[in-house]
């Protein structure tokens, strides 16, 4: 049938199928179904409704080569003619619909992995062999090498380290060992910004969800970086989000620039996460000199806390690296009603190229208006004590996080001048 013929038939329809559709219903919430109309006239008009109604089926259930176990399943429920025009109706139970699906996420998982691999470092090792060839990238190709592999921060939905990322990295380290590539631990205070020492490559990820079509997936792309300064990039790869835990709450991704940078302490040992009550290090780089305000936000609460008591100057020169917390760092703690927290950096030249009011600062920040300024930001999910990977950090008082709260309201006093 022409693709004309199906516009045909579904215009008239809109308009003409009433007496067609009498019996042709199904139970809400038992079904998975569609109706499909074509004119009585048409050459096999019965069969090729009943095919049409198939096929519209199981596009709205399935996109990609992964659809023939559940095409299987899909029925010719009923069909019938009326009022010119041919009716059928397609239905599938929306049980087998969820056996499906679970088939396919659990069958899936280790192949995707596998094939990241060989796409990034080459076909697995063979027994007794741990070389793999480090890609061309920027620089050339290089000889092939022992690879020694650190995974470090997943980013997921612009948020590091949620639950699901957690689970991500645990699975790419069983596929790098059935690679036949050594897995290197994290270093302890490593904030994953570089390839840390005795690596030979590091693989950062970055998620993101979407819809297709009834179905919520996550895309996963990883990216391989060397000591050297290259790097190689794989496809996406694609997952129902069925197969993994929660994302978790999806943070504001602020457009950032690469003149002034934040990082964390420690931040890779989880893959991005921080637990409740971990001590840490906020460390600021600039690769130009900038006068810079860091904010902490959690929820809709941003607070200045970097020029502060410890630092009163706002500047941070070129190739410096600040302790913005001072020697001693900070603890993480959980915020009892939000999850994510972020550092939000908005630096320029000199005080007096900053904005000249902090509430309406804040206001440009929520909305992102930030022309003319150097932006840097850094989000992460704080864990629960009771999280498994939280162990060896001890429970901190609940009255820490009040007397922060206090301490925090203290610190948006200490601003540089010029900034009301």
């Amino acid at each position: 049938m022409s693709a004309l013929a199906v516009v045909t038939s579904l215009a008239l329809a809109a308009g003409g199928e009433g007496r067609c559709v009498d019996g042709l219903s199904l139970p809400d919430g038992v079904y998975e179904y569609v109706r499909a109309y074509l004119p009585e006239s048409a050459p096999n008009a019965l069969e090729e409704v009943k095919l049409l109604a198939r096929r519209q089926l199981l596009e709205k259930l399935c996109t990609g080569g992964d659809c023939e176990p559940i095409k299987a399943r899909i029925t010719d429920f009923k069909q019938n003619a009326a009022g010119g025009f041919a009716c059928a109706l397609a239905a599938i139970p929306r049980q087998d619909v969820e056996v499906w699906r679970e088939e396919l996420t659990a069958a899936d998982v280790p192949t995707r992995f596998a094939a990241v691999l060989t796409e990034l470092f080459g076909p697995p090792a063979q027994p007794g062999e741990a070389v793999a060839p480090q890609p061309t990238g920027k620089k050339g190709p290089a000889a092939p090498l022992k690879v020694a592999v650190v995974v470090g921060n997943i980013e997921d939905n612009n948020v590091k380290g949620s639950r699901r990322a957690l689970w991500i990295a645990a699975h790419m380290e069983s596929a790098l060992a059935r690679h036949g590539l050594q897995v290197l631990s994290t270093p302890q205070g490593w904030s994953g910004a570089t390839v840390p020492p005795g690596a030979t490559a590091m693989l950062t990820g970055v998620v993101l969800s979407r819809r297709e079509k009834t179905r919520q997936v996550f895309d996963v792309t990883w990216r391989a970086d060397y000591p050297d300064g290259r790097s190689k990039t794989s496809v996406r790869m694609s997952m129902l989000e069925e197969v993994a835990p929660p994302g978790g709450v999806p943070g504001v991704k602020l457009a950032t620039t690469p003149v002034v940078q934040v990082s964390l302490d420690s931040q890779a040992n989880l893959h991005g996460a921080m637990c409740n009550g971990q001590r840490t290090q906020l460390r600021i780089s600039a690769t130009e000199d900038r006068c810079v305000l860091v904010f902490d936000r959690f929820g809709g609460k941003a607070t200045l806390i970097f020029p502060n008591e410890v630092r009163a100057d706002c500047m941070v020169r070129t190739g410096e690296e600040l302790k913005a917390a001072g020697d001693e760092g900070f603890a993480v703690l959980l915020d009892p009603t939000f999850e994510v927290e972020e550092f939000v950096v908005i630096a320029a030249p000199s005080r007096d190229a900053l904005p000249s009011a902090l509430k309406a600062q804040l206001k440009a920040i929520a909305a992102q208006k930030l022309e003319g300024l150097d932006r840097s930001q850094l989000s992460f999910r704080v864990l629960k004590s009771s999280d498994e990977d939280c162990a060896s950090f001890p429970k901190p008082d609940p009255e820490l996080f009040k007397q922060a709260e206090l301490q925090m309201k203290h610190l948006v006093k200490c601003r540089p001048r010029g900034i009301e």
